[in-house]
């Protein structure tokens, strides 16, 4: 990551999921240049679990194709959390 580049966390990728979306994020992020978006793992593994919480039905289906965008996301673009990190996250 270099200046000027955005780490996204988990409650913007699921801005687009949500019934009551913000619309000024939802319009950053379809403006923003996705060169300088990156993603953590631990995000994509949020995203997921707050998918699969969901009960049964027609929005956790639509969930999950919106999860498909990210969970396809370009794997140069998604930063892995090292010990390092995990430690002093902790």
């Amino acid at each position: 990551m270099t200046d000027g580049d955005y780490l996204l966390d988990t409650n913007v990728i699921s801005e687009e999921g949500k019934s009551l979306r913000n619309p000024k994020v939802v319009e950053w992020l379809s403006g923003a240049n996705p060169r300088r978006l990156w993603m953590s793992v631990v995000v994509l593994g949020e995203a997921r679990r707050w998918v699969e919480l969901k009960p049964a039905g027609r929005k956790k289906r639509d969930l999950r194709m919106r999860m498909e965008k990210w969970e396809n996301w370009p794997s140069d673009r998604v930063l892995p959390v090292s010990l390092e990190v995990a430690l002093h996250w902790g």
